[in-house]
C-alpha cells in the first residue's frame, strides 16, 4: 500500500488513518522531508509539491510520483489529497493499483 498526501492538514489527516493499515505493508509519501519523523519505521518517500496555484510544476511532480510507484509497486493507493494525491490516483490505473480517496469533512 502507498499512503500519499501533500503537506499540512492533508498529511495529518492521512496519518490519522494509519490504524487502518496496521499489519499491512505500507509506504508513505509526502512533500515535507521532516514528516519522516511522524511515520515510524515504514519506507518514506518525498516528492515535489504542486498545487493549482503553481500548475506548471505538474510534470515534475508527476515524474516524482511515478518513480515512487515504480519503487513501491503498491496494490492500493490511499490519499487524502490534494493535487499530488490526485496525480497518484490518476496514475493508479496504468500501474494496476486500486485507489482510495478519503476527503476531508472540511471540504463538504
Amino acid at each position: 500500500m502507498l499512503a500519499i498526501a501533500s503537506g499540512g492538514g492533508h498529511f495529518i489527516q492521512l496519518m490519522g488513518l494509519s490504524p487502518a493499515w496496521d499489519g499491512h505493508a505500507v509506504s508513505i509519501a509526502a512533500v515535507d522531508p521532516t514528516s519522516r519523523a511522524l511515520v515510524g519505521g515504514v519506507p518514506f518517500f518525498t516528492f515535489r509539491d504542486v498545487s493549482r496555484a503553481d500548475w506548471w510544476r505538474i510534470p515534475a511532480a508527476t515524474l516524482d510520483i511515478a518513480a515512487i510507484l515504480l519503487k513501491v509497486r503498491p496494490q492500493v493507493i490511499i490519499t487524502t489529497g490534494a493535487l499530488p494525491g490526485l496525480i497518484a490516483a490518476t496514475l493508479a490505473r496504468p500501474f494496476g493499483c486500486k485507489r482510495l480517496w478519503v476527503d476531508s469533512i472540511a471540504n463538504s
